[in-house]
């Protein structure tokens, strides 16, 4: 199976990060390239991490910023 980072395809890139068993099987299965999930883990991290509806991105609430920090202190 043909390994494809979802995101570089949503970025027009071919996006293949590998293969995996059984290699006869031509199908793909989605993953994230490393480039892709440091840029993700940066964005969430920081707290920018933005939805994109209608092609119009919104910051995260300062509320639902505060539940997220508090379930990762747990």
């Amino acid at each position: 199976m043909r390994i494809i980072c979802s995101w570089c395809r949503r970025e027009g890139d071919i996006g293949l990060i590998g293969e995996k068993a059984p290699l006869e099987d031509f199908r793909e299965t989605h993953s994230i390239c490393k480039a892709h999930q440091i840029t993700v883990q940066a964005r969430w991290r920081d707290g920018v991490y933005v939805l994109e509806q209608k092609r119009e991105r919104r910051k995260v609430s300062p509320s639902l910023k505060k539940k997220i920090l508090r379930k990762k202190a747990m």
